[in-house]
């Protein structure tokens, strides 16, 4: 699955996307990243630096999460990464923990 390299930054006016983050992952189609996160609280939650958008984690097996990827105008995208992602996030400069 992933290498959590570092990606670019972010798309045009500081918007997170998935290029922005600093994970590789396998994208989920939205009604399963729904389904599976819908009753789940968040393991942890991350805000972009330089826009409204953000990332909540949530698990998914013993070394998986569900990380969804939440646009500034709300637009949602899910993806199954590794559980190393919070440290990825923690060393980003464009995440910072909500």
């Amino acid at each position: 699955m992933c290498g959590m390299a570092t990606r670019g930054t972010t798309e045009g006016a500081g918007r997170p996307s998935a290029d922005a983050l600093p994970v590789d992952g396998r994208a989920l189609s939205f009604a399963l990243g729904d389904r599976l996160t819908a009753a789940e609280t968040p393991v942890a939650a991350f805000d972009h630096a330089a826009s409204p958008g953000g990332i909540r984690l949530y698990p998914a097996t013993e070394h998986t999460r569900i990380l969804a990827l939440r646009s500034p105008v709300g637009h949602r995208r899910f993806y199954e990464v590794d559980d190393g992602v919070e440290d990825a996030l923690d060393d980003a400069d464009d995440w910072q923990r909500a």
